[in-house]
């Protein structure tokens, strides 16, 4: 029984917790990966649907507010009608 080899010894603590570190990196750069994508493909959604506009209130100094149900966005309209545009895109700058 020649072919027979002894069993290999048992791996040290220390060499047992050395791809800890690199797995935990593969584990979060997964989870990071996978939110990115999340992400991305919820705004692609939201974006190709149209504006759903709701309104939120009565008249206010001439000006009527509507709320968006799609993109959560509220805007104000001078007439009976909904805004034409949809406001997601639009961000506050400082003055």
């Amino acid at each position: 029984m020649k072919f027979l080899k002894p069993p290999a010894p048992a791996a040290t603590p220390d060499e047992t917790w050395t791809s800890v570190p690199i797995l935990l990196g593969i584990a979060i750069a997964v989870l990071v990966v996978a939110l990115i994508y999340m992400w991305r493909r919820r705004r692609a959604r939201i974006a190709a649907q149209r504006c759903q506009w709701r309104r939120a209130g009565g008249p206010s100094a001439n000006l009527h507010k509507w709320y968006c149900q799609t993109c959560r966005q509220e805007a104000f309209s001078s007439g009976d009608k909904p805004p034409k545009e949809c406001k997601r895109y639009l961000h506050s700058t400082a003055l």
